[in-house]
Order: structure tokens, then C-alpha cells, then sequence
């Protein structure tokens, strides 16, 4: 069905540059601007709520007037204001199946810490440099790290 055979060598001449220099032509080529931009977020939406000192505060960082006192009507209305939110994030939790199988082993103290994997950048090593920043994607896959003096 299928044999060996030999045929002949087949030489085909290269022209371009010939005809190249008969036109004498010379072309280029320049693209546009290319606008860039850089956004980053991590939340689609924000949303202040309350804060958890507010006036009152002496400058030394002390609350001011009896030791102990309260300002009921403040924390009522801050507690009042993130009712809800706390709410939403109490019922997720429940229904959560993160830690299912997951038990405490409160009896079971141990001291004793494993490095498991150590990643090291030779170069920077060499420059005396260090970590200053460590960035993961979010499969885990993709570690980046910053370094500097």
C-alpha cells in the first residue's frame, strides 16, 4: 500500500530582497495612543454605619468624665443602626457549611509550630532584600511578593 521513494531536490530562489531593491521603498508603521487606566476595588458597595468612639475622648485617649460612665443614648443609637447588618451576617453564618466535620481539640495543647513550605527568591536574597508586601490570586495558585530596603 504505501513504499519508500526518492525524488529530486527541488531550489527555489528568494526574490524579496531583489525586489526590494529595485522599488527602493521603505515602510514603517506607528500605532495610536493607547490609553490605559488602573482601578481596583474589593467591595461592589460601601456603607458607613457607625464608629465606636466618637466625642467624648480627652486627648490623652481617656473617655472623659466618670470612670466607667456610659453614654446610653449614643450606644442605643449605634446599636440600632447595625441591627440589621449584624442580623444579615448572624443568619449567613447559620446557614454557613464552611466548618461542617470541623471539631475543637481543646484538650490537645500543643506548642509546637511546622513549616510546611518555604518560598525563597534567590536574587533579592543576593541584593539583601526583603519582603515588604505578599499578594495571592484567588485560586491560590499565583503568589507575588514585593521586596525593597
Amino acid at each position: 500500500m504505501f513504499s519508500d521513494a526518492a525524488g529530486g531536490a527541488v531550489d527555489v530562489a528568494s526574490v524579496w530582497r531583489a525586489e526590494r531593491g529595485r522599488r527602493c521603498e521603505e515602510k514603517t508603521t506607528q500605532t495610536g495612543a493607547i490609553l490605559a487606566s488602573d482601578a481596583a476595588t474589593q467591595s461592589r458597595r460601601a456603607r458607613d454605619a457607625g464608629v465606636q468612639t466618637g466625642a467624648g475622648f480627652e486627648e490623652e485617649g481617656r473617655p472623659s468624665g466618670a470612670p466607667g460612665a456610659v453614654d446610653s443614648s449614643g450606644l442605643l443609637e449605634f446599636l440600632q443602626g447595625v441591627e440589621e447588618l449584624v442580623g444579615r451576617e448572624l443568619e449567613k453564618n447559620w446557614k454557613s457549611h464552611a466548618f461542617d466535620g470541623w471539631r475543637a481539640e481543646w484538650a490537645e495543647r500543643t506548642e509546637r509550630i511546622s513549616c510546611l513550605h518555604s518560598l525563597s527568591y534567590p536574587p533579592a536574597r543576593e541584593r539583601k532584600l526583603q519582603v515588604t508586601g505578599i499578594s495571592w490570586s484567588s485560586t491560590g495558585a499565583v503568589v507575588a511578593c514585593s521586596y525593597g530596603r
